[in-house]
């Protein structure tokens, strides 16, 4: 079987990867996969179509897309169906290795820039260093903003010049249109690879916390989490037991009256027994203002009379004296 025909291969197993489900099935679908990765990755070292004394200029079209092999790895790697959190850390460490060989080659091949070459290369120290170390909020941001404009760029430009399957079936004569289109699957794949690397980084020190927690008798690990909950889940059935007690102490009425009693003071009237009230103090108001205007009019009346009577005295007295 020719490199190219196991390289179609391994892409139709990790299509039938990605469609299944059902776990057994797809773990058996994995380990055919990464047999086959292993063996023609083998192949391609053994013939040395890459080498670190060589530019990207240099490489065959038709090599190009074995470099994808150790992401293709690391893919597999990392979504690996294991029976242990032991099992899980080793086959993640086992992705990242190859995740960073992936990068190593672009790097060396200087495939990448700007962004993407500058989170390969601190993978790659990381990687030699043995030890990940965590990236600041701001850095991490801007990395996923500038990956997230450059996947709409890469997206776009592979829509155009189409899928692996297309540039594989491009006639000789038509060699740039196929170099592009793997140049273009190369630098997606690397950024797919950046970002696992990154979940990588996060999930292993979890898987390492946890393996140095105590076990319980039932073999489970035991954490102040657990504790906490325990402690939590106590209190909230020591105060569903009072709440208990006060119902069976005559509560039960009171509780079953409070549950649709309204939040807000309801009306005490309608509208119509309102108008009514209102009507009968407006008629009110009017008797007594035309009561105090009756009485005004004849407290006017009284003091014209008494004022005529001392008019008339006085005009008496003039009489009188004259």
């Amino acid at each position: 079987m020719s490199l190219a025909t196991a390289f179609r291969d391994i892409q139709t197993l990790l299509k039938r990867i990605d469609g299944t489900t059902e776990p057994s099935s797809k773990l058996a679908l994995q380990r055919e996969a990464l047999s086959l990765i292993n063996a023609t990755s083998q192949r391609v070292e053994s013939s040395g179509l890459f080498s670190t004394n060589e530019e990207v200029d240099d490489l065959a079209t038709a090599d190009i897309r074995y470099l994808l092999l150790p992401a293709y790895r690391g893919s597999i790697l990392s979504s690996f169906i294991t029976e242990s959190r032991d099992q899980r850390k080793t086959v993640l460490l086992a992705a990242r290795a190859s995740f960073s060989a992936f990068l190593l080659r672009l790097v060396q091949y200087k495939m990448l820039a700007g962004t993407a070459n500058e989170a390969a290369a601190q993978i790659l120290d990381q990687e030699r260093e043995g030890e990940a170390l965590p990236l600041d909020a701001a850095t991490v941001r801007q990395r996923k903003i500038t990956f997230f404009k450059r996947r709409k760029e890469l997206a776009a430009l592979l829509e155009r010049e189409g899928t692996m399957e297309d540039a594989d079936l491009r006639e000789a004569s038509d060699e740039d249109a196929r170099r592009r289109a793997w140049l273009l699957h190369l630098e997606s794949a690397a950024l797919a690879a950046i970002d696992d690397v990154a979940m990588i980084d996060g999930e292993v020190p979890l898987l390492k916390h946890a393996s140095s927690l105590p076990t319980a008798p039932g073999g489970g690990a035991v954490g102040v989490a657990d504790r906490r909950r325990t402690e939590k889940a106590g209190e909230l059935l020591q105060g569903l037991r009072g709440v208990v007690q006060g119902l069976q102490h005559g509560e039960r009425q009171q509780v079953r009256d409070n549950v649709f009693k309204p939040s807000h003071i309801l009306p005490t009237m309608s509208v119509e027994q309102f108008g009514e009230l209102e009507a009968r103090a407006a008629a009110q108001r009017a008797q007594r203002e035309e009561e105090a205007a009756r009485e005004k009019a004849r407290a006017e009346a009284g003091r014209r009379s008494d004022d005529e009577d001392d008019d008339a005295a006085a005009k008496q007295k003039v009489l009188v004296w004259s």
